[in-house]
This record gives structure tokens, C-alpha cells and sequence, in this order.
């Protein structure tokens, strides 16, 4: 029995691998004035709605200093050629490291956030997205530009046999 269970896990996430992008961001908060990174991955890339494990990262250097460990749903609504359109609900864990200088009455070092949010990509192999957030328990709009990667990202084009023409 663990040998079936085994081997239905590695062709289970062989496949989920399969269909996966990972990629990077740059965000920036409008309310915080804050600059930072983010880091995702998309599992069932080829699908109408997707997975996506994010992690997003506020320097130190800005007003607010926290990172966000979370997940969302994206549905694609809209597909043509090289470009796609989708909605997202992102659901995270939130660590505020500089909660105590806030003037906020009842701010907490440790938040559940829930950011509901449109975005577009563009591109087959190499894929830069802008994706618009809003953070519904801080009230806060955030703007995030990135570049998407999928497993033919670094592959050259095959050749074409002329015999076969």
C-alpha cells in the first residue's frame, strides 16, 4: 500500500510541476508608501482557475516592515493570443514587524489579510504581469509588476528537419 501511495505522489506532483510558472515581483503600496519584493509560483497554468502560493516581503527601510505568507485563487476571464486577464482572492498570514511605532489603535504583529485584486500577463514563455490588490482588512490599494517563468522560459527554439517539411 505504500508503494501505491508513493507513486501516486510523485505522478501527482510531477504533474502539478508540469504545469507550474514560478516569478517575482515588485510591489508598492499606495496608503504605506512602501516598496517591496514578492516571490509566487502558479500551479495548472493551462487552467481557467489557478493556484498560487505567494510570498511578499516590505523592507525594513520603509514605514511599515512586514511579509505576507498566503496563497490565492485566480480565474482567468479573459484569453487572447499572448495575453490573459484574471481576478484573484489572496487569503494570508501577516507579520508585522514594526507594529509598534503605528499609530493604529489596535495594531497587531500578527494579522490574517484578505486582498481581492485584477491582473493581466502577457506572453507564452517569458511572462511579465501587473496585477492591482486591495488589502481589505488594512483598507490599503497595492500595485504589483513582476515576470513569470514557466519550464520552456530558457529553451531555444527546435529546428525543423528539412526532410520533413
Amino acid at each position: 500500500m505504500k508503494i501505491i501511495a508513493f507513486l501516486f505522489s510523485v505522478f501527482f506532483v510531477s504533474n502539478l510541476l508540469a504545469q507550474s510558472e514560478v516569478g517575482f515581483s515588485g510591489i508598492y503600496n499606495f496608503q504605506t508608501e512602501s516598496f517591496g519584493i514578492g516571490a509566487r509560483a502558479i500551479f495548472r497554468e493551462k487552467k481557467q482557475i489557478q493556484i498560487s502560493p505567494q510570498f511578499s516581503y516590505f523592507l525594513p527601510v520603509n514605514k511599515i516592515h512586514e511579509w505576507t505568507l498566503g496563497a490565492a485563487a485566480q480565474y482567468k476571464f479573459f484569453k487572447r493570443k499572448k495575453i490573459q486577464s484574471y481576478t484573484l482572492v489572496h487569503l494570508g498570514y501577516n507579520r508585522w514587524v514594526n507594529y509598534e511605532s503605528s499609530f493604529m489603535k489596535y495594531a497587531m504583529p500578527n494579522n490574517w489579510n484578505a486582498e481581492l485584486g485584477v491582473g493581466v500577463v502577457f506572453g507564452k514563455k517569458i511572462k511579465p504581469f501587473v496585477e492591482w490588490r486591495y488589502n481589505t482588512r488594512h483598507q490599503e490599494g497595492m500595485l504589483h509588476v513582476g515576470l513569470m517563468f514557466n519550464k520552456n522560459s530558457f529553451k531555444g527554439k527546435k529546428e525543423k528537419c528539412a526532410a520533413y517539411d
